[in-house]
């Protein structure tokens, strides 16, 4: 069963980044963020930023380390902040990921899908090109995912379990297929996350708050063993905002340990 220390929080920037000037996103670094720590992720701000105003941004990765265990209905939150300094709040792109299947005319009597996730390749043997046929092949491998037809052409949405996560585009060698990615899901294994030019510049798309689920946003449905997603923290600070020993905010990240 997921314990607390199974959800862990990694800089970007990096494989090997330890710098939190530098968790500007790319890909994760293998250096977890010291939990508790001073600066383990914004510095300390100067007497000219306090005068003038500030807004900075930082990205971080948050894992599933449980060996077996997944963690679902997830979301992050900002339970407190030391009052009278900066505010921070978080958020990231959240995207359900679309693939198509086109055929040319006439359609094959069959063909064949494959999903190469880095680690493991898998076959999907198709003995039409109906919709239900290729919903019911694939449900198994990505539960909940949804699949229509337009003309010669079927659309793939990864919902249920399977939403907002970044998948691999699936591939085909069969004649008269191809494929095609849409929309690339997120957050849950969409990396590297863009690299922002500095720490001043805003990441695009990123509506940020109290907690991720803004807008009527939903709860990432299933983060499995090893999974990750990114997570943008926005700190702001109002001109002439006085000095603030120890400031700080805490981060929770919240979910079910039972689907």
């Amino acid at each position: 069963m997921i314990q607390p220390n199974d959800i862990a929080y990694f800089y970007s920037g990096g494989a090997g980044n330890m710098n939190a000037d530098l968790s500007l996103g790319g890909l994760p670094s293998v250096h977890p963020i010291p939990l508790g720590s001073a600066n383990n992720l914004f510095d300390n701000l100067t007497e000219t930023q306090r005068n003038n105003g500030m807004t900075d941004y930082r990205c971080l990765y948050v894992a599933n380390t449980h060996p077996t265990d997944s963690f679902y209905r997830v979301y992050a939150k900002i339970p407190s902040q030391i009052p009278g300094g900066a505010s921070v709040e978080i958020g990231y792109r959240q995207t359900t990921e679309v693939q198509t299947v086109t055929f040319d005319s006439p359609p094959p009597a069959q063909y064949r899908l494959t999903y190469n996730n880095g680690s493991t390749t898998t076959n999907f043997d198709l003995s039409d090109t109906s919709s239900t046929n290729l919903q019911a092949t694939l449900e198994p491998t990505f539960p909940g995912v949804l699949v229509t037809t337009s003309g010669n052409q079927l659309t793939i949405q990864f919902k249920g379990k399977s939403d907002y996560h970044y998948y691999s585009l699936l591939t085909t060698s069969t004649p008269g297929v191809a494929t095609h990615k849409v929309t690339d899901g997120g957050p849950i294994n969409y990396y590297p996350e863009p690299p922002l030019d500095s720490k001043y510049t805003p990441p695009g798309a990123i509506t940020f708050g109290s907690t991720t689920l803004i807008n009527g946003a939903e709860p990432l449905p299933e983060l499995k063993h090893g999974e990750v997603f990114h997570l943008w923290a926005k700190r702001t600070l109002q001109p002439g905002t006085p000095q603030q020993d120890n400031d700080g905010f805490s981060l929770s990240v919240i979910g079910s340990v039972f689907s």
